[in-house]
């Protein structure tokens, strides 16, 4: 990116309290200071007002603003989609939400509705949500459902998407200032641990009101939400409570399944691996499918460069790398690790490949693990990552067009078929996937 294309806001903190009656938190490192925390990612609207960058995107002929989890890395994965169903139904605010566990730290998306006729679409933190329910006669409770296994509220990701117009003139009304929160725990009558003001980012469902426009995105969570939030500690309190771990462990397999369940859709055979338990936590990881942006940045390309998807076998020990533009593959059946990579200007397309080698291997770490002898990607995890073999497959600009046909009769070549025409641009196929189209 541009440097000019990038700006830093810095908010501001809260002072900490410590108990009901409103004593604050005394600094550690000064008898003179209180502590405080910051104010939490709500004020990025009253941050981007008062700084004159919102309204600096709109000088710049831009359109849309997204919100983005920072530990969220599949964010980006199913934004196309959802920016599309924004487009389609013309939505100034889009909320993107997962199914909830019945007390899953997540805000939740209800429909307010006033004595008066008067309604709005709003983010409930947790605690709110049970305090309304209990106060409301013939409410839904937040319970899961037999079926599902998830309660009836969705749950919001942090990400949002908003017309860029609407934006700016709700925040000229309101300068971007949210609704504030204090969500305290308690151990008997005393605060469990130091409270703030917050300010919750979906919190700005409120500055709009019952206005037209506002609505949400259901999507399942292997296609836009697998967060880096817990500690191998935290993670394994969440799972015995029958929680999301949200684990280092549990995010990096969010990264593979996703790109496994869109081939599943394309029609491709993936095994996946049953779960194991790393650090005490359960998780299932492998095939360790990784598509770079330079392949594939969405399923209508990922079905450009995989015409034949029932020719595709992937087995669930299976590591799959592919990077490059010019990468076609038409059969592929793998039982190991294989890369395929074609330089910037080269071409590969595999008419037919099998590789059968030892693939990748989880291994788990002791509870005597030390930051001297483990990596610490490992320690955060709980596991490290082994491909004892690997099927590189690498094609150089000066190579030009590069067909593999492998059989079991051996290799044969052939001039590389010409690729399949892309009948959709991205986003329309995606929202036809989701049947909006």
């Amino acid at each position: 990116m541009d440097p000019s294309q990038v700006s830093f806001l810095k908010q501001g903190k809260m002072p900490c309290l410590k108990s009901v009656e409103g004593e604050m938190v005394q600094d550690p490192d000064s008898p003179y200071k209180i502590s405080t925390k910051p104010h939490g990612d709500g004020e990025v609207h009253s941050l981007l007002h008062s700084s004159g960058v919102a309204s600096s995107w709109k000088q710049a002929g831009k359109k849309w603003v997204v919100f983005l989890q920072d530990c969220n890395g599949l964010g980006f994965f199913s934004l196309p989609a959802c920016l599309g169903v924004s487009i389609k139904l013309n939505l100034k605010v889009n909320c993107v939400a997962v199914p909830r566990k019945s007390g899953q730290d997540l805000s939740s998306l209800v429909s307010l509705k006033h004595s008066d006729g008067r309604s709005i679409v709003a983010a409930l933190r947790p605690h709110q949500l049970q305090a309304l329910l209990k106060s409301t006669e013939g409410s839904t409770a937040d319970a899961n459902n037999s079926s599902t296994g998830f309660s009836p509220y969705l749950g919001l990701t942090n990400q949002m998407i908003m017309e860029l117009d609407s934006y700016l003139e709700t925040l000229g009304q309101t300068q971007g200032v949210v609704q504030e929160v204090v969500e305290p725990v308690f151990e008997g009558e005393d605060l469990a641990r130091p409270v703030s003001l917050q300010a919750p980012v979906t919190a700005y469902s409120f500055l709009v009101g019952g206005k037209e426009g506002v609505g949400y995105t259901s999507c399942p969570s292997w296609a836009c939400h697998a967060p880096l939030d817990n500690s191998l500690e935290v993670a394994k309190e969440l799972v015995a409570q029958g929680m999301p771990a949200n684990s280092a462990s549990a995010a990096e397999a969010g990264q593979y399944r996703a790109f496994a369940e869109v081939l599943k859709i394309l029609g491709a055979t993936v095994e996946m691996a049953e779960d194991q338990e790393y650090a005490g936590i359960p998780v299932s990881i492998g095939p360790l499918v990784v598509m770079e942006p330079s392949f594939a940045t969405c399923p209508q390309e990922m079905r450009a460069r995989f015409p034949s998807p029932e020719n595709i076998k992937i087995s669930s020990k299976s590591v799959l790398i592919v990077r490059g533009e010019g990468v076609v593959v038409e059969r592929l059946d793998l039982d190991g690790s294989v890369l395929l990579d074609a330089e910037e200007g080269a071409k590969l397309t595999v008419r037919q490949l099998v590789v059968k080698n030892n693939g990748a291997k989880l291994l788990a770490h002791g509870p005597d693990a030390t930051p001297d002898v483990t990596p610490e990607v490992a320690l955060l995890r709980g596991y490290n990552v082994a491909v004892p073999d690997m099927r590189d497959v690498v094609i150089s600009k000066a190579q030009g067009a590069v067909l593999i046909e492998e059989t079991d009769e051996g290799l044969g070549a052939g001039p590389p078929p010409v690729p399949t025409e892309r009948q959709y641009g991205c986003v329309v196929a995606l929202l036809k996937w989701m049947g909006f189209m």
